[in-house]
C-alpha cells in the first residue's frame, strides 16, 4: 500500500439563495464566480511540483454549472489526478431533479501524470435524501419532484486503498456505515451544508466507527471543511479543519494510508498510532473477496468507467435494495436476492461480498 493518499480540497463558495433562487438552474453570474475560482485553485495545483500534486481533488455539493463540466474533465487530464465534483441540478423531462457528482479518473492514475497527455474517464453518482430544506424549494418553490440516487458506490483505488462517497445528507444515512464497515480506508463527502458542527460530530463518530479517514468538502459559503483520522493523539486527527463564512480556500491534506490499512489488519505495531477498532471490526479485503463471488460485476465490465484504477472492482450497491426494502442488493443484474426484511439484509449481504 501507498503511505499517503493527497486530497486536493477545493472550498469554493457556493450561496444556494443567490445561485437557484428561481430554477434548477445555477444563476449565470453565480456559476462564473464559483468557475473562477475553482480554475484559480487548479491553477495553484499545475504550478506544483509532481510529487506535491493532489491525487485526488474534491469540490462541494452543486458547485459546477453544466456548461463547465467538460472543464473539470480537462483539469483531471492536466493535473492527472482524479476529480470528484458536485454538479448543478440534473432536470429530467418529467418534472424530475437530481443531485448529482462526477467522478472523474484518468486512466493511467496515479502511475503517470504526463501533463496534458493523460486520457480521463468518467462516471457519476447521486444523492438519496434531499435536505428539508432542497425538497421544499424542489417542491414548492420549482413545483418539481427529487429524483433519489438508488446506489452508491465502493471505489476502490490500488495502492490508495477503498473510498466511499456521499452527498450532503447522505452522510446522515447511518445504515450504509454496515456496508462501509471493513471495506473501505477513506470516506469522502462533498456537501453544501450550513450544520457544520453537527458534520464535524458526525466526521469524528464515523471515523472511528467505520475506522477510516473522513473528508467533508463543504462550501465556503458555510465554511467547514474537515478531514479526520483515527489517531490516537487528539492533535493528529485533524489534519484539516477550515472554519468561517464566505471563505474560499484551498488545500491539499494527506491521509494515512499503509498504517491505517495496517491497523485495520490488526497489526500491532500499527495500532499503537491509531484508535482501537470499534467492536465487531473486520477488515473484509473486499477487493479479493469479491473474486469468489459468481457473476460479480467487475468494472471491467461496467460502461464508463474506466479499467485501470479499480483493476479488481468497483462495488456497485443498490441503496434502496440494500436497507430500504424496495428490492435487492445489486452487484450486477444477475445477482439479485430479494430481501423482504432488514433482518434478512446482512446475511445475504454478507454472502455477497464478505
Amino acid at each position: 500500500m501507498e503511505k499517503l493518499l493527497k486530497i486536493g480540497v477545493i472550498q469554493a463558495i457556493v450561496d444556494s439563495h443567490l445561485a437557484w433562487a428561481d430554477s434548477p438552474q445555477m444563476d449565470a453570474y453565480e456559476a462564473n464566480a464559483i468557475w473562477r475560482q475553482i480554475q484559480a485553485a487548479f491553477a495553484s495545483f499545475q504550478e506544483m511540483s509532481e510529487t506535491n500534486k493532489p491525487d485526488i481533488v474534491v469540490i462541494p455539493e452543486l458547485a459546477v454549472a453544466t456548461y463547465f463540466e467538460s472543464r473539470i474533465k480537462s483539469y483531471a487530464q492536466k493535473i492527472g489526478a482524479i476529480v470528484i465534483a458536485g454538479l448543478d441540478f440534473k432536470q429530467y423531462e418529467n418534472d424530475k431533479v437530481a443531485n448529482k457528482a462526477v467522478f472523474y479518473v484518468p486512466r493511467d492514475w496515479p502511475h503517470e501524470k504526463n501533463v496534458g497527455k493523460v486520457k480521463s474517464t468518467s462516471f457519476y453518482f447521486g444523492k438519496h435524501f434531499a435536505s428539508r430544506e432542497e425538497m421544499r424549494i424542489i417542491n414548492s418553490k420549482w413545483k418539481k419532484n427529487f429524483s433519489p440516487c438508488n446506489e452508491f458506490y465502493i471505489v476502490d483505488l490500488a495502492g490508495y486503498g477503498k473510498l466511499g462517497v456521499s452527498i450532503c445528507a447522505d452522510f446522515y444515512d447511518i445504515e450504509r456505515y454496515a456496508i462501509y464497515k471493513g471495506r473501505i480506508q477513506h470516506l469522502l463527502i462533498i456537501a453544501n451544508n450550513k450544520d457544520v458542527k453537527s458534520f464535524y460530530f458526525l466526521a469524528e463518530t464515523i471515523s472511528r466507527l467505520v475506522f477510516c479517514n473522513v473528508v467533508i468538502c463543504n462550501s465556503g459559503h458555510y465554511g467547514g471543511s474537515v478531514c479526520f483520522t483515527p489517531a490516537k493523539h487528539e492533535f493528529e486527527r485533524y489534519s484539516y479543519k477550515h472554519e468561517g463564512h464566505d471563505l474560499f480556500t484551498t488545500q491539499i491534506v494527506s491521509l494515512p494510508v499503509d498504517a491505517l490499512w495496517k491497523a485495520q489488519s490488526e497489526n500491532e505495531d500499527a495500532l499503537k498510532e491509531f484508535k482501537n477498532p470499534p467492536p465487531g471490526y473486520e477488515n473484509r479485503h473486499c477487493g479479493d473477496a469479491a473474486h469468489s463471488v459468481p457473476n460479480r460485476r467487475n468494472i471491467d465490465d461496467a460502461p464508463n468507467v474506466p479499467n485501470c484504477v479499480m483493476k479488481n472492482v468497483i462495488f456497485k450497491f443498490c441503496a434502496a435494495g440494500l436497507l430500504r426494502q424496495k428490492g435487492t442488493i445489486c452487484l450486477n443484474s444477475n445477482l439479485t436476492p430479494s430481501c423482504s426484511s432488514r433482518a434478512e439484509i446482512f446475511p445475504k449481504m454478507k454472502f455477497l461480498i464478505s
